[in-house]
Protein backbone atom coordinates (compact mmCIF):
# COMPACT_ATOMS: atom_id res chain seq x y z
CA UNK A 1 0.00 0.00 0.00
CA UNK A 2 1.41 3.38 -1.00
CA UNK A 3 2.22 5.66 1.92
CA UNK A 4 0.69 9.15 1.72
CA UNK A 5 3.23 11.96 1.33
CA UNK A 6 4.54 13.50 4.53
CA UNK A 7 3.15 16.94 5.50
CA UNK A 8 6.60 18.46 4.89
CA UNK A 9 6.64 17.04 1.35
CA UNK A 10 3.15 18.39 0.67
CA UNK A 11 4.14 21.83 1.94
CA UNK A 12 7.31 21.76 -0.15
CA UNK A 13 5.37 20.78 -3.27
CA UNK A 14 2.78 23.51 -2.62
CA UNK A 15 5.52 26.13 -2.18
CA UNK A 16 7.31 24.90 -5.30
CA UNK A 17 4.11 25.04 -7.31
CA UNK A 18 3.33 28.60 -6.21
CA UNK A 19 6.87 29.78 -6.95
CA UNK A 20 6.83 28.06 -10.36
CA UNK A 21 3.45 29.61 -11.13
CA UNK A 22 4.85 33.03 -10.19
CA UNK A 23 7.75 32.51 -12.62
CA UNK A 24 5.40 31.68 -15.49
CA UNK A 25 3.14 34.64 -14.66
CA UNK A 26 6.19 36.93 -14.79
CA UNK A 27 7.14 35.52 -18.19
CA UNK A 28 3.52 35.92 -19.25
CA UNK A 29 3.70 39.63 -18.34
CA UNK A 30 6.82 40.22 -20.46
CA UNK A 31 4.82 41.84 -23.32
CA UNK A 32 3.72 44.56 -20.87
CA UNK A 33 7.34 45.36 -20.05
CA UNK A 34 8.88 45.16 -23.50
CA UNK A 35 5.99 47.10 -25.06
CA UNK A 36 7.41 50.10 -23.17
CA UNK A 37 10.36 50.03 -25.61
CA UNK A 38 8.17 50.75 -28.64
CA UNK A 39 10.11 53.14 -30.87
CA UNK A 40 13.49 51.86 -29.66
CA UNK A 41 15.49 49.40 -31.77
CA UNK A 42 14.64 45.90 -30.60
CA UNK A 43 18.28 44.93 -31.14
CA UNK A 44 19.48 47.73 -28.84
CA UNK A 45 17.03 46.54 -26.18
CA UNK A 46 18.37 43.02 -26.69
CA UNK A 47 21.96 44.24 -26.31
CA UNK A 48 21.12 45.96 -23.03
CA UNK A 49 19.20 42.91 -21.84
CA UNK A 50 22.33 40.80 -22.37
CA UNK A 51 24.74 43.27 -20.71
CA UNK A 52 22.55 44.05 -17.69
CA UNK A 53 21.79 40.35 -17.19
CA UNK A 54 25.55 39.78 -16.86
CA UNK A 55 25.77 42.62 -14.32
CA UNK A 56 22.82 41.46 -12.22
CA UNK A 57 23.71 37.76 -12.26
CA UNK A 58 27.36 38.56 -11.41
CA UNK A 59 26.17 40.44 -8.33
CA UNK A 60 23.99 37.49 -7.28
CA UNK A 61 26.79 34.97 -7.80
CA UNK A 62 29.16 37.16 -5.76
CA UNK A 63 26.64 37.36 -2.91
CA UNK A 64 26.15 33.57 -3.04
CA UNK A 65 29.87 32.81 -3.31
CA UNK A 66 29.35 30.75 -6.47
CA UNK A 67 32.32 31.88 -8.56
CA UNK A 68 33.91 28.45 -8.15
CA UNK A 69 31.07 26.89 -10.14
CA UNK A 70 31.46 29.58 -12.80
CA UNK A 71 35.22 28.86 -13.03
CA UNK A 72 34.50 25.16 -13.59
CA UNK A 73 32.11 25.97 -16.43
CA UNK A 74 34.34 28.52 -18.10
CA UNK A 75 37.41 26.32 -17.68
CA UNK A 76 36.24 23.87 -20.34
CA UNK A 77 36.80 24.79 -24.00
CA UNK A 78 33.99 22.47 -25.09
CA UNK A 79 31.57 24.09 -22.65
CA UNK A 80 32.65 27.55 -23.77
CA UNK A 81 31.68 26.65 -27.34
CA UNK A 82 28.40 25.18 -26.10
CA UNK A 83 27.55 28.33 -24.14
CA UNK A 84 28.51 30.50 -27.09
CA UNK A 85 25.98 28.51 -29.12
CA UNK A 86 23.32 28.65 -26.40
CA UNK A 87 23.97 32.39 -26.07
CA UNK A 88 23.39 32.75 -29.80
CA UNK A 89 20.06 30.88 -29.68
CA UNK A 90 18.74 32.63 -26.56
CA UNK A 91 19.69 35.99 -28.10
CA UNK A 92 17.62 35.18 -31.19
CA UNK A 93 14.72 34.16 -28.95
CA UNK A 94 14.96 37.32 -26.84
CA UNK A 95 15.43 39.61 -29.85
CA UNK A 96 12.49 38.23 -31.82
CA UNK A 97 10.25 38.41 -28.74
CA UNK A 98 11.20 42.04 -28.11
CA UNK A 99 10.52 42.89 -31.76
CA UNK A 100 7.15 41.11 -31.62
CA UNK A 101 6.18 42.95 -28.41
CA UNK A 102 6.92 46.36 -29.93
CA UNK A 103 5.44 45.72 -33.37
CA UNK A 104 1.97 44.30 -32.67
CA UNK A 105 2.72 40.59 -32.98
CA UNK A 106 2.19 39.32 -29.43
CA UNK A 107 -0.29 36.64 -30.59
CA UNK A 108 2.45 35.21 -32.82
CA UNK A 109 4.84 35.25 -29.85
CA UNK A 110 2.29 33.35 -27.77
CA UNK A 111 1.91 30.83 -30.58
CA UNK A 112 5.68 30.32 -30.57
CA UNK A 113 5.71 29.41 -26.90
CA UNK A 114 2.76 27.04 -27.36
CA UNK A 115 4.82 25.32 -30.07
CA UNK A 116 7.89 24.97 -27.80
CA UNK A 117 7.17 21.57 -26.18
CA UNK A 118 6.48 19.80 -29.45
CA UNK A 119 9.42 21.46 -31.21
CA UNK A 120 11.60 20.11 -28.38
CA UNK A 121 10.22 16.61 -28.99
CA UNK A 122 10.91 16.90 -32.73
CA UNK A 123 14.47 18.18 -32.18
CA UNK A 124 15.15 15.40 -29.68
CA UNK A 125 14.08 12.83 -32.26
CA UNK A 126 16.07 14.51 -35.03
CA UNK A 127 19.37 15.24 -33.26
CA UNK A 128 19.44 12.92 -30.24
CA UNK A 129 17.61 9.98 -31.87
CA UNK A 130 15.07 9.96 -29.04
CA UNK A 131 12.10 7.73 -29.75
CA UNK A 132 8.82 9.48 -30.42
CA UNK A 133 5.59 7.79 -29.39
CA UNK A 134 2.68 7.50 -31.81
CA UNK A 135 0.72 10.04 -29.79
CA UNK A 136 3.61 12.50 -29.89
CA UNK A 137 3.86 12.04 -33.65
CA UNK A 138 0.10 12.60 -33.99
CA UNK A 139 0.43 15.73 -31.84
CA UNK A 140 3.18 17.05 -34.12
CA UNK A 141 1.04 16.38 -37.19
CA UNK A 142 -1.88 18.27 -35.64
CA UNK A 143 0.38 21.23 -34.87
CA UNK A 144 1.80 21.09 -38.39
CA UNK A 145 -1.73 21.12 -39.79
CA UNK A 146 -2.56 24.17 -37.67
CA UNK A 147 0.48 26.06 -38.92
CA UNK A 148 -0.26 25.01 -42.51
CA UNK A 149 -3.82 26.40 -42.21
CA UNK A 150 -2.38 29.73 -41.04
CA UNK A 151 0.04 29.81 -43.99
CA UNK A 152 -2.77 29.12 -46.48
CA UNK A 153 -5.28 31.53 -44.90
CA UNK A 154 -2.86 34.44 -44.39
CA UNK A 155 -0.54 33.73 -47.30
CA UNK A 156 2.61 33.96 -45.18
CA UNK A 157 4.69 31.78 -42.90
CA UNK A 158 4.26 32.62 -39.16
CA UNK A 159 7.98 33.34 -38.90
CA UNK A 160 7.83 34.96 -35.46
CA UNK A 161 6.22 31.89 -33.87
CA UNK A 162 8.54 29.49 -35.69
CA UNK A 163 11.67 31.56 -34.95
CA UNK A 164 10.84 31.73 -31.22
CA UNK A 165 10.04 28.02 -30.99
CA UNK A 166 13.02 26.85 -33.04
CA UNK A 167 15.49 29.18 -31.29
CA UNK A 168 14.33 28.13 -27.83
CA UNK A 169 14.15 24.48 -28.84
CA UNK A 170 17.75 24.54 -30.08
CA UNK A 171 18.72 26.49 -26.95
CA UNK A 172 17.36 23.67 -24.78
CA UNK A 173 19.08 21.09 -26.97
CA UNK A 174 22.47 22.79 -26.54
CA UNK A 175 22.01 23.33 -22.80
CA UNK A 176 21.28 19.63 -22.46
CA UNK A 177 24.80 18.98 -23.77
CA UNK A 178 26.39 21.57 -21.46
CA UNK A 179 24.47 21.34 -18.18
CA UNK A 180 24.84 24.02 -15.52
CA UNK A 181 22.62 25.48 -12.84
CA UNK A 182 20.37 28.28 -14.18
CA UNK A 183 22.36 31.22 -12.77
CA UNK A 184 25.77 29.89 -13.83
CA UNK A 185 24.43 28.93 -17.25
CA UNK A 186 22.78 32.31 -17.78
CA UNK A 187 26.00 34.12 -16.84
CA UNK A 188 28.13 31.91 -19.10
CA UNK A 189 25.95 32.23 -22.19
CA UNK A 190 25.35 35.97 -21.83
CA UNK A 191 29.07 36.54 -21.24
CA UNK A 192 29.79 34.82 -24.55
CA UNK A 193 27.65 37.31 -26.49
CA UNK A 194 28.43 40.39 -24.37
CA UNK A 195 31.24 41.66 -26.67
CA UNK A 196 28.77 41.84 -29.57
CA UNK A 197 26.13 43.44 -27.35
CA UNK A 198 28.54 46.08 -26.04
CA UNK A 199 29.79 46.75 -29.55
CA UNK A 200 26.25 47.36 -30.79
CA UNK A 201 25.46 49.68 -27.87
CA UNK A 202 28.61 51.72 -28.55
CA UNK A 203 27.77 51.85 -32.27
CA UNK A 204 24.23 53.05 -31.57
CA UNK A 205 25.51 55.73 -29.20
CA UNK A 206 28.28 56.89 -31.55
CA UNK A 207 25.90 57.11 -34.51
CA UNK A 208 23.38 59.17 -32.54
CA UNK A 209 20.72 56.43 -32.63
CA UNK A 210 21.15 55.14 -29.08
CA UNK A 211 18.36 55.27 -26.50
CA UNK A 212 20.63 55.03 -23.43
CA UNK A 213 22.07 58.07 -21.60
CA UNK A 214 20.53 60.56 -24.02
CA UNK A 215 18.47 62.55 -21.53
CA UNK A 216 15.65 60.08 -20.83
CA UNK A 217 16.12 58.74 -17.26
CA UNK A 218 12.98 56.59 -17.50
CA UNK A 219 14.30 54.77 -20.56
CA UNK A 220 17.75 54.41 -18.94
CA UNK A 221 16.12 52.76 -15.91
CA UNK A 222 13.97 50.46 -18.08
CA UNK A 223 17.00 49.30 -20.08
CA UNK A 224 19.10 48.69 -16.96
CA UNK A 225 16.22 46.87 -15.22
CA UNK A 226 15.94 44.42 -18.14
CA UNK A 227 18.69 42.35 -16.51
CA UNK A 228 16.60 41.92 -13.36
CA UNK A 229 13.46 41.18 -15.38
CA UNK A 230 15.31 38.47 -17.32
CA UNK A 231 16.91 36.82 -14.29
CA UNK A 232 14.30 36.79 -11.51
CA UNK A 233 11.78 34.43 -13.21
CA UNK A 234 14.63 32.07 -14.02
CA UNK A 235 15.67 31.96 -10.36
CA UNK A 236 12.08 31.30 -9.26
CA UNK A 237 11.74 28.61 -11.92
CA UNK A 238 14.89 26.84 -10.69
CA UNK A 239 13.65 26.99 -7.08
CA UNK A 240 10.22 25.63 -7.96
CA UNK A 241 11.39 22.94 -10.38
CA UNK A 242 13.29 21.16 -7.61
CA UNK A 243 10.16 20.87 -5.49
CA UNK A 244 7.39 19.74 -7.83
CA UNK A 245 6.77 16.89 -10.25
CA UNK A 246 7.90 17.15 -13.86
CA UNK A 247 4.28 16.71 -14.98
CA UNK A 248 3.29 19.83 -13.04
CA UNK A 249 6.12 21.79 -14.65
CA UNK A 250 4.90 20.61 -18.06
CA UNK A 251 1.34 21.78 -17.44
CA UNK A 252 2.30 25.12 -15.90
CA UNK A 253 4.38 26.06 -18.96
CA UNK A 254 1.15 26.88 -20.83
CA UNK A 255 0.40 29.75 -18.41
CA UNK A 256 3.00 31.92 -20.17
CA UNK A 257 1.72 31.78 -23.79
CA UNK A 258 -1.92 31.83 -22.65
CA UNK A 259 -1.25 35.17 -20.97
CA UNK A 260 0.50 36.42 -24.11
CA UNK A 261 -2.53 35.68 -26.27
CA UNK A 262 -4.99 37.15 -23.74
CA UNK A 263 -2.93 40.33 -23.38
CA UNK A 264 -2.60 40.62 -27.16
CA UNK A 265 -6.36 40.38 -27.75
CA UNK A 266 -7.86 42.16 -24.74
CA UNK A 267 -5.23 44.79 -23.94
CA UNK A 268 -3.28 45.49 -27.13
CA UNK A 269 -6.21 45.00 -29.50
CA UNK A 270 -4.60 42.47 -31.86
CA UNK A 271 -7.08 40.67 -34.10
CA UNK A 272 -7.70 37.00 -33.34
CA UNK A 273 -9.17 36.12 -36.73
CA UNK A 274 -10.54 32.86 -38.15
CA UNK A 275 -7.12 31.84 -39.45
CA UNK A 276 -5.64 32.13 -35.96
CA UNK A 277 -8.65 30.26 -34.57
CA UNK A 278 -8.07 27.29 -36.89
CA UNK A 279 -4.31 27.34 -36.31
CA UNK A 280 -4.64 27.42 -32.54
CA UNK A 281 -7.29 24.69 -32.65
CA UNK A 282 -4.72 22.37 -34.25
CA UNK A 283 -1.95 23.49 -31.88
CA UNK A 284 -4.04 23.20 -28.72
CA UNK A 285 -5.41 19.79 -29.73
CA UNK A 286 -1.88 18.59 -30.40
CA UNK A 287 -0.71 19.96 -27.03
CA UNK A 288 -3.61 18.25 -25.23
CA UNK A 289 -2.65 14.94 -26.82
CA UNK A 290 1.03 15.51 -26.00
CA UNK A 291 0.26 16.44 -22.37
CA UNK A 292 -1.98 13.41 -21.93
CA UNK A 293 0.71 11.12 -23.35
CA UNK A 294 3.36 12.70 -21.08
CA UNK A 295 1.21 12.26 -17.95
CA UNK A 296 0.45 8.68 -18.97
CA UNK A 297 4.16 7.84 -19.28
CA UNK A 298 5.04 9.50 -15.95
CA UNK A 299 2.41 7.41 -14.13
CA UNK A 300 3.93 4.12 -15.28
Amino acid sequence: MTQPPAPAEVAQARTGGLVMFAAYVMWGCFPLYFYLFTGVSAWEVLAHRVVWSVVFVSILISLMGRWGAVALVLGSIRRLWMFLLSGFFISINWGVFIWASTNGHIIDAGMGYFLNPLVAVALGALWLKERMSRRQLAALLLVGAGVAVLVVKQGQVPWIALALALAFGHYGLVRKQAPADPLTGLLAETLMVTPLALGFIVYQYASGQGAFLVGNPKMDALLAFSGVVSSVPLILFAFGAKRIRLATVGLLQYVNPTMHVLLAVFLFGEAFNAAYGLAFAGIWTGLALYSWDTLRQLRR
